[in-house]
């Protein structure tokens, strides 16, 4: 999980800005990889894993179960999963999908790519 300004890692960061930027940001903004990151209450410590498709907690408002307080999942705090480093925590988004936003000839070439060199993805 990257800012989307600057690209600095929000991994383990209570406050909800980037400190390197400045820019906003919510865990529920990002597409995470199911069970591949844990959220971490804030009061407690006590942590969750998100099974949802988009890798979210379900339901993403809930009481903790070890200090009992209320929590939302854009309260918690994230890291990744025992074992998984940063860039297996993100969804990885297919070059032809993104091409409105990367450009249809950039996205043309990785989808190339992808089918030359990576046929499994």
């Amino acid at each position: 999980m990257r800012c989307k300004v600057c690209d600095y890692s929000l991994f383990g960061i209570e406050s909800r800005s980037c400190p390197e930027c400045g820019t906003a940001f919510k865990p529920s903004d990002f597409e995470l990889r199911p069970n591949a990151v844990r959220f971490l209450c804030p009061h407690c410590r006590q942590h969750y894993f998100g099974t949802s498709a988009d890798g979210h907690l379900v339901p993403r408002e809930f009481e903790c179960v070890s200090c009992g307080e209320r929590i939302d999942m854009d309260d918690m705090v994230l890291a990744p999963a025992e074992g998984l480093r940063e860039e297996h925590t993100t969804q990885e988004e297919h070059p032809w999908l993104a091409r409105q936003r990367v450009g249809f000839w950039k996205s043309r070439f990785k989808s190339l790519g992808y089918v030359l060199f990576m046929p499994a993805r």
